[in-house]
């Protein structure tokens, strides 16, 4: 039976800041904080780019309407992992809250590689992203000989701007494309003259005229529990251009947005509770998320960039 719960303040403001560098689904999905579980938000339409009658007449009301906008509803979903630190693993340790701090980053760890995959599958689904390219072949990254990159993002860049406006400020590129990307001949010849060193993400933002590239390096295990591990990336071998706000908010267009509730007023919490029956402390934690795609057309996606 669980006894008092109560909020592990260190370990809380330890996993609020946590960062993994292999985890990116923030940066294309920013947050977006709603006060209720229940919560509306808004998908933008062309008719933003209508341009009605302005001129307003002496002493008559000026034209009035909205930005062309559809409200919709969502909800955030909890989501938690637990750690049982069983009383005889404290003896390894100096002090308590060492091993507290070390388990609380584990759990996080855990909760955050959960909310990568749930937006990777959000993204990386041409019936999501209907702006899409999925390569074959010659046209695979890897095919340093044939293949095109800067055309094909010039393509990306030119379909998102038509749709939206917008330019795309954003590529995520799963790491083992970006592996390959960076050996391109194409890109390395335009480098050749002005740095020697490794191609940089940062470099492959400039060459490819994007705000920022993110390298998206998560691994996931495949197999069903019991099986033996099988290890690949959470985002494939995709790249998924995007325009993400600057400024994220649920009026303000952008791909993609993680809207979340606050659990005891914290963007995640973590909590601990003693169960004696196996005479261990449960270190707790848990969440309140809701990913939702809001402008299909800010994001164009390309699949299987590389074999």
């Amino acid at each position: 039976m669980e006894q008092l719960v109560r909020v592990h303040i260190p370990a809380t403001v330890m996993s609020v800041g946590f960062t993994n560098d292999q985890f990116v689904a923030s940066e294309i999905a920013p947050p977006v904080r709603v006060p209720k579980t229940e919560f509306s938000y808004y998908e933008f339409s062309k008719t933003r780019f209508r341009i009605p009658q302005l001129l307003r007449a002496p002493k008559t009301e000026f034209k009035r309407g909205d930005i062309g906008v559809e409200v919709k509803t969502g909800e955030t979903k909890e989501y938690g992992w637990e750690e049982p630190i069983d009383d005889s693993e404290r003896t390894d340790f100096e002090n308590d809250i060492d091993l507290e701090m070390e388990k609380a980053e584990d759990a996080t760890d855990i909760v955050l590689l959960g909310y990568e995959k749930r937006v990777a599958t959000l993204l990386r689904s041409t019936s999501n992203l209907t702006q899409n390219i999925t390569l074959s072949g010659t046209s695979q990254f890897n095919d340093y000989t044939n293949s095109d990159p800067v055309g094909v993002f010039q393509t990306g860049r030119k379909t998102i701007h038509k749709a939206t406006g917008k330019m795309p400020n954003l590529a995520l590129i799963s790491f083992p494309v970006f592996e390959t990307l960076r050996e391109h001949p194409k890109v390395r010849d335009h480098f050749k003259y002005t740095s020697s060193a490794s191609i940089t993400a940062e470099m492959l933002a400039r060459f490819f005229e994007l705000g920022r590239v993110v390298v998206a390096g998560a691994l996931e295990d495949t197999a069903k529990e019991g099986q033996t591990e099988s290890l690949d990336y959470v985002w494939g071998k995709d790249i998924i251009m995007a325009y993400v706000a600057p400024r994220p908010g649920k009026y303000r267009p952008s791909l993609a947005y993680t809207f979340w509730t606050p659990v005891k007023g914290q963007r995640r919490v973590v909590e601990m509770y003693r169960e004696e029956k196996i005479t261990s402390d449960i270190l707790r934690v848990h969440e309140k998320d809701g990913e939702k795609l809001i402008h299909a057309k800010c994001g164009y996606l390309i699949k299987n960039a590389i074999a």
